[in-house]
Parts: C-alpha cells; sequence; structure tokens
C-alpha cells in the first residue's frame, strides 16, 4: 500500500482509510513524498529516491536540505499511526512519475491517494498529480475527495458497504472479482448497480405522450439490467458475499452518487474506462464525474488489474 504525502491535511487524511482497506496487520505500508531534485549540492536528483525504516537515522549528505526537510515530515506523519511501521521513502522529479515508479519498485498493490492537495488542480476538482497518475498507474488507485476530511473521518475507520456500477462491458465487470475479493475481507455487502436510459417524450400535434410499444421496451430493458445483474450477484455470493441489485434510469454519475449517499460507509470500485453495452454510457466519463463530484472514495481498477 503506497500513500503519496505533500504536505496538506487532505493528502494526510486518506492514510486511516489505506489502514482500514489494507489492515495495520500488513508491513507493506508505503509513504512517499516528492522533493525538489538537487541542484549544485548533495543530494537526490530527478529519478533518485531515498528509503528508510521508521526511527532509523538518514546518513549526512545524502539529502539536499530541502529534501530532509520533507524526511522529516514523512517521520513525523509515520509517528502518528503507531500501529504500523511504514518504509518512508522521499523521491527526487516529477510527481506523478515518480510515484508511479516507487511504487512499482516497491510491489505496491494499491495507491491512496487524495484528489487534490498542494499540487494544483486540473480537470474541474482533480489534482494535476492524481489525474496524471490515473493514467499512467498499472496498480489500483484509492481516490479519496476534497473537503470531506470530516465525513471521512466519521466513516473511514468504518466502511459498511461497496458499490460496483455496471455498464455490459467485459472491463465494468472486471472489478467484480477485485471488489468481491475486497468485501469478502472486510466483511461488507456489495450493491451492483446498472443504470437504463429510458424513452424520451415525443410529440404528435398538441399531444404528447410515449411512442406506441415503447412502454414495453422500457419493461425489457429494466429486466433485462436486472438479470444481467443478477447473473454476476451469483458470482458474489458464490464468493461468501452478499450482493443488492439495483436498476436505475437516468445519468449513471447522477444515480451511483446517490445510492452512494444513501449507504453507510460506502466505497466505490470500478474499472477505469469501460464500453457502452446498453445504457450507452462511457464508464471512464463516469468515473471521471465521481471524482469530481462526488464525495465518496473511489478506488479506480487499471484494465489489467484483477487481483487485491
Amino acid at each position: 500500500m503506497a500513500v503519496p504525502l505533500d504536505g496538506s491535511v487532505l493528502s494526510e487524511s486518506s492514510i486511516p482509510l489505506a489502514i482500514k482497506l489494507a489492515g495495520s496487520e500488513s508491513s507493506d505500508y508505503i509513504f512517499i513524498s516528492i522533493a525538489p531534485s538537487a541542484s549544485g549540492e548533495a543530494g537526490l536528483s530527478e529519478g533518485q529516491s531515498y528509503r528508510w525504516q521508521t526511527n532509523t537515522e538518514i546518513p549526512q549528505g545524502v539529502l539536499s536540505k530541502s529534501q530532509a526537510t520533507v524526511a522529516h515530515y514523512l517521520a513525523r506523519i509515520a509517528g502518528k499511526f503507531p500501529g504500523i511501521s511504514p518504509t518512508l521513502v522521499v523521491g527526487a522529479g516529477d510527481a506523478a512519475t515518480e510515484i508511479e515508479r516507487l511504487a512499482g519498485e516497491h510491489a505496491a498493490d494499491l495507491v491512496a491517494i487524495a484528489s487534490r492537495g498542494r499540487s494544483g488542480m486540473a480537470r474541474d476538482l482533480l489534482g494535476s498529480v492524481t489525474a496524471r497518475l490515473l493514467q499512467i498507474s498499472r496498480c489500483p488507485v484509492l481516490v479519496t475527495q476534497p473537503g470531506v476530511e470530516e465525513l471521512r473521518a466519521a466513516t473511514s475507520q468504518n466502511l459498511k458497504s461497496l458499490i460496483i456500477p455496471l455498464d455490459g462491458s467485459e472491463l465494468s465487470e472486471s472489478a467484480i472479482e477485485y471488489g468481491g475479493q475486497l468485501a469478502s475481507k472486510l466483511s461488507i455487502p456489495v450493491h451492483l448497480i446498472r443504470c437504463v436510459r429510458y424513452p424520451t417524450l415525443s410529440a404528435s400535434g398538441n399531444e404528447m405522450g410515449f411512442e406506441p410499444g415503447l412502454l414495453v421496451g422500457v419493461s425489457n430493458l429494466e429486466s433485462s439490467a436486472d438479470e444481467y445483474l443478477q447473473d454476476h450477484a451469483a458470482i458474489l455470493s458464490s464468493m461468501g458475499v452478499d450482493a443488492a441489485c439495483i436498476v436505475e434510469a437516468g445519468h449513471p454519475r447522477n444515480r451511483i452518487i446517490e445510492l452512494a449517499n444513501g449507504l453507510p460507509g460506502p466505497l466505490i470500485v470500478m474499472s477505469s474506462h469501460g464500453s457502452t453495452g446498453l445504457t450507452r454510457w462511457a464508464l471512464g466519463s463516469v468515473a471521471d464525474g465521481l471524482l469530481s463530484t462526488s464525495t465518496v472514495p473511489v478506488l479506480l481498477l487499471p484494465q489489467r488489474q484483477s487481483h487485491v
């Protein structure tokens, strides 16, 4: 579990949720912070890093003055969580590139990062570093949201429900195995949701209404969507996970947010993008929308990731 930290309270607020997902018994925590490259002095150059264990001294001359300040910050934050013993890593260079590289070097199975901190903003509320990391990461990325520290403090230690949006594509369905394993580990239920688009009203003279036969089509859409979800709920049941099937009409992002807001301790797990299927929506755009507007943590899986 890799946790990038940038000195902001928001970045630090992702740590309790990371501990909840990985478990305090895990010895594989990595706290990462990226510092400026050394220029004309001893220290790390771009693309270099230094790692050490909590409560050990860093030899003189390894880090520049600014890099040493970052190292002291990491050690201070690690001291706030005595239940774990994270490896501390200071890197130098482009933040997103170095986070992805260091997570890979340390075989991290998940990166937990805030959606914005001191790294600036891009694509609505999504931090530029987080946005870039989501593009290049080879392991799942847990994104915690801005402005909800108080909400997260109340719920991160007590995750109670998991949501997996499905759009009919194999890529969206790849989140089921990962989500099922996570739900089994945490002993929480999974809510599978699929959204359908209802036919729009048509106008004829002074009258408005559905085209003949479209109401039958609506019923068929709902039945097909429910049957689709039930089939995948059976997979979760075989894993010992309780699963609920939810068919909604309307924009998937809005319906997913509404569902999450009505559940205790929710976590959304989904693939990073998908194809359209019956609902004719792109899972990638839905993920972007959730990251920009939701106050619920979102765990995004790259296409080639399939195991916890």
